[in-house]
């Protein structure tokens, strides 16, 4: 049989001589028609192989994906239980990195593929135990002496910027303006809470009211004092 460039050769050569004498045998003609065949037979089956083997890699590539997915999914849900069992062993043992725990459980519920109960749990039992400010009561300097009103309603700080302050408490806002010193403060409050003490390392102590912040009377002493209280 005929096949390539000699089949198409005499596919040529037999549409030229339909014009020309002498004709074809059928001999020739049905050589050539069955070489045709045959080609295309060829073909097809080629195509099919071709066709049958790119299905079989597609089939291939998509399983080794799933496995890897599933490969990568495995090692995320052992590294999230980790982290979780590294955050609830926080939690438990060490009150102070209640905050570490809750950003480990947190890691630990991003790199898992679906929701944790697990983490769920040790999430919300760190975010009840995690303490949460109620306000930012700031200074200039360091904050040396922090004080709460016999009632509760209040609460002084002094600060080695030389300044005592008096706020609300829980929302945090100043109550009165900063009671200006010349130097660091410490402060107590009286018994009944109307007044705050401040004693400075410029040899004074003053007496405030509260809650204006009203100066009512300021003792000049010989040396700083470190404790002093009213007496009830």
């Amino acid at each position: 049989m005929l096949r390539g460039t000699d089949l198409q050769t005499a596919e040529a050569w037999q549409a030229r001589a339909a014009e020309k004498k002498p004709e074809l045998s059928s001999l020739q003609r049905d050589y050539i028609l069955a070489s045709r065949k045959v080609a295309t037979r060829r073909q097809r089956v080629t195509l099919a192989a071709v066709t049958l083997g790119l299905a079989v890699a597609v089939v291939l590539g998509a399983a080794a994906w799933l496995a890897r997915n599933d490969a990568v999914d495995q090692a995320n849900i052992a590294s999230a239980r980790l982290l979780a069992a590294q955050a609830e062993l926080t939690n438990t043992q060490e009150g102070h990195l209640l905050l570490r725990g809750i950003l480990l459980t947190i890691e630990a519920q991003q790199r898992l593929p679906f929701p944790s109960p697990e983490t769920n749990k040790i999430l919300r039992t760190g975010l009840v135990l995690h303490p949460t400010p109620l306000a930012s009561l700031p200074h200039m300097e360091q904050v040396d002496d922090v004080v709460f009103s016999p009632n509760g309603k209040y609460l002084a700080t002094a600060s080695q910027d030389a300044t005592a302050r008096l706020w609300e408490v829980p929302s945090g806002d100043e109550a009165a303006a900063p009671m200006q010193l010349e130097a660091p403060v410490n402060d107590v409050f009286s018994p009944n809470g109307k007044y705050l003490a401040t004693a400075s390392d410029d040899n004074t102590s003053r007496v405030w009211e509260v809650p204006s912040g009203s100066e009512v009377t300021q003792i000049v002493i010989l040396y700083c004092c470190e404790y002093y209280q009213f007496q009830s």
